[in-house]
């Protein structure tokens, strides 16, 4: 799933085609001044809510629908036939800018509805009845963050290899926490890998991931938990509009939530109440009275606080220093406790992986500098280095070569010959990447087929470019069957019976309304459902169960889209 934005979809469109929906803006919103530049109006909160309240009747009727289907893109196929109302309200809405159609060819699915329409539609339909109420605790500890680094730590020291491996921790020290919904979305950030059966972190990302803010590390697992979560994208976007975007402040109650799902024709289940309780073991949200409020992680000290040493390998930090130093810290040792200071623990492993996997001591001494004595810190420096010339630790990551010799009689030559330089392996031969031309050299030699597995840093795709469909709608275009059937009065004879059933056909596929005028000059209106022989005579069927004979019919014209 990826959010659009309306600078997104504006971007993409030429002046005539913002020139035309200015227009139609000014037809629909008559004496209200504003800027005739429409990324302005559009991106103006008050002004797009002003044209969601302009909405007709037919186009408020498919609002929730197409929050549903549009919302985002969604990368999925849309299935159903869309009726003419619905195509109807569509083009209304492309009209206003408030809906975009998007390249169906490069995409697959044809319309989007940029992020900002969406809040504004939950902005002019939600109200929170309750007074104000200010939370009773909204402190964080940021317990988002623990169990994101706990997870990267355990998949570095090969506890977690794999999924199934999670459930006997999730018993241990995660009560409550869905971990695979945790991996879930640190695998969707690229922050792991899965490789030969087993995951793997990228340190790359995760470095860039733990520089972002806390609001933005919270808004994203908060979105990527709710979207997994919950099946119905109405649900799920209008929960993340309510966490984020309402005034925090204010206590919503659930009760309200959900009731607001129900006056929406919404089918609440359980999902919400757990995407709640995940949110909250997590805390990114405040549970308090059955009350929601976004917790608070500001704590209002400054970040280089200097930490209590408690041991040579061990010391507290508090938990709201940089996010990128408690990554070094995570890195290079354990985090043991984790309330209002966290215990960072380094022992011989932990700084042996660091050593082997060639982490720069430097960052980590810059990091150390800000919590611990001088002191304490160039020991602990000196300590770094002596250790690491004098263990020669090989680069595990960088300087080793994998390679996989497809014949056995060459492989057990190149064994022998090799022995002192190689190491035979299960799955082929390692060697060090300084030797590797010598031993290429000598693969030739013996016309030896091999493949080489060493595989280069994994690089992600961007996410797939939004193609915005550069035209203004216009009604004959946009719906030519329409555009042809009568929009005045038909009158019929005798002899045209046929033609007046071809007309009622096309009202019932299209699911139009009709307006009669009976031979007694009474006038009905009614939404023809089909046709039926009754006693060798033509009648309409209505959706209310009612029959109009054709014979007493004396005009028929099809009501216009525009007029319903």
């Amino acid at each position: 799933m990826v959010i659009i934005t309306l600078e997104q979809c504006l971007k993409q469109l030429s002046s005539s085609v913002k020139n035309n929906i200015i227009k139609k803006q000014d037809e629909i919103l008559i004496g209200i001044t504003t800027t005739n530049n429409l990324d302005q109006r559009l991106l103006n909160q008050e002004y797009r809510r002003k044209l969601l309240n302009s909405c007709s009747d037919l186009e408020k009727k498919y609002m929730i629908s197409f929050i549903n289907k549009y919302n985002a893109y969604l990368c999925t196929i849309e299935k159903e036939e869309q009726t003419a109302e619905e195509k109807l309200a569509l083009l209304l809405l492309r009209q206003k800018g408030l809906l975009f159609k998007v390249d169906i060819k490069k995409h697959e699915q044809s319309f989007v509805m940029p992020i900002e329409v969406v809040e504004s539609y939950f902005e002019s339909t939600f109200q929170n009845a309750g007074d104000i109420v200010y939370s009773k605790s909204t402190l964080s500890t940021k317990k988002y963050l623990y169990y994101i680094l706990e997870l990267l730590l355990l998949i570095k020291e090969k506890k977690v290899k794999r999924l199934a491996d999670l459930h006997s921790l999730q018993k241990q020290k995660f009560k409550g926490v869905d971990l695979a919904l945790l991996l879930g979305f640190i695998e969707d950030e690229c922050l792991v890998k899965k490789g030969n059966n087993q995951y793997f972190i990228i340190e790359d990302s995760c470095t860039r991931f733990f520089k972002q803010a806390n609001v933005e590390i919270k808004q994203k697992i908060a979105h990527f938990f709710i979207m997994s979560i919950l099946k119905n994208p109405f649900s799920a976007m209008f929960i993340n509009w309510v966490i984020f975007r309402y005034p925090n402040e204010k206590g919503i109650p659930i009760r309200e939530i959900v009731s607001y799902l129900k006056q929406s024709d919404i089918q609440i289940d359980d999902s919400i109440y757990d995407v709640i309780e995940q949110l909250k073991l997590f805390q990114v949200i405040t549970v308090d009275d059955g009350e929601i409020y976004l917790s608070n992680d500001d704590i209002g000290h400054n970040s280089d606080l200097k930490g209590i040493e408690s041991g040579i390998l061990q010391f507290l930090i508090p938990i709201y220093v940089n996010n990128s130093d408690l990554w070094t810290f995570c890195y290079w040792g354990e985090i043991r406790n984790w309330e209002s200071m966290a215990e960072i623990i380094f022992n011989k492993e932990t700084i042996r992986h660091s050593l082997q996997e060639e982490r720069d001591i430097e960052v980590l001494v810059k990091c150390l500098q800000k919590y611990l004595p001088k002191m304490t810190v160039e020991s602990w420096r000196r300590f770094f280095v002596e250790w690491k010339e004098k263990e020669k630790l090989v680069n595990k990551k960088e300087n080793i070569i994998f390679y996989a010799v497809t014949e056995k009689l060459y492989q057990s030559y190149i064994t022998k010959k090799w022995s002192d330089w190689i190491l035979l392996t299960k799955e082929g031969i390692l060697i060090e990447k300084d030797l590797e031309v010598k031993f290429e050299n000598l693969l030739k030699e013996l016309s030896v087929m091999i493949v080489n597995l060493n595989k280069r840093k994994p690089t992600y795709s961007e996410k797939k470019e939004l193609v915005i469909i550069n035209e203004f709608p216009q009604m004959n275009t946009t719906l030519p069957e329409i555009e042809k059937l009568p929009k005045q009065w038909f009158r019929l004879t005798a002899y045209e019976e046929r033609v007046l059933q071809r007309i009622v056909k096309q009202a019932i596929v299209l699911q139009l309304p009709i307006q009669i005028q009976l031979t007694n000059e009474d006038k009905i209106k009614l939404f023809p459902m089909k046709l039926c022989i009754k006693n060798g005579a033509y009648e309409i069927k209505s959706n209310a169960n009612d029959y109009v004979s054709l014979s007493s019919i004396s005009k028929l014209a099809i009501v216009h889209p525009l007029e319903l």
